[in-house]
């Protein structure tokens, strides 16, 4: 799927199709501490917008937000089992019941939640 375009496909089983799942992080203690603005928006269940803060040649600030549209944004207050509901357990029914071949990564800057998305907060192994 393009970014910008809504996916048509379903929930049951993959269909050979990419799906682009965004999760938007809370703001963490040091952000918070440092007093760093949230610039990211959760607009509804597949568009996230980024606002970012820009100069103008006069020094004059501004605001210019990016939109993307995913196959499923999910904001700061949604738990790890929602997001392998949605995002992990088609997969591995699609191995299981389908024998399908299925591939899952997290994608992001150091600090932007992959390990924790993917492994929960529970030490590695537990």
């Amino acid at each position: 799927m393009n970014v910008g375009q809504k996916s048509k496909s379903k929930q049951k089983g993959s269909n050979g199709k990419i799906k682009v799942v965004v999760r938007k992080r809370p703001i963490n203690e040091n952000e918070k501490r440092k007093k760093d603005s949230d610039i990211v928006t959760v607009k509804d269940n597949h568009t996230i917008c980024i606002d970012e803060p820009r100069y103008k040649v006069d020094m004059t600030k501004y605001i210019e937000r990016h939109e993307f549209i995913v196959d499923k944004v999910f904001d700061e207050t949604v738990d790890n089992l929602t997001v392998y509901q949605y995002s992990i357990k088609p997969l591995i029914i699609d191995i299981f019941e389908n024998n399908c071949v299925c591939s899952c990564f997290a994608y992001g800057q150091t600090g932007s939640g992959k390990t924790y998305t993917m492994l929960g907060s529970q030490p590695y192994g537990k």
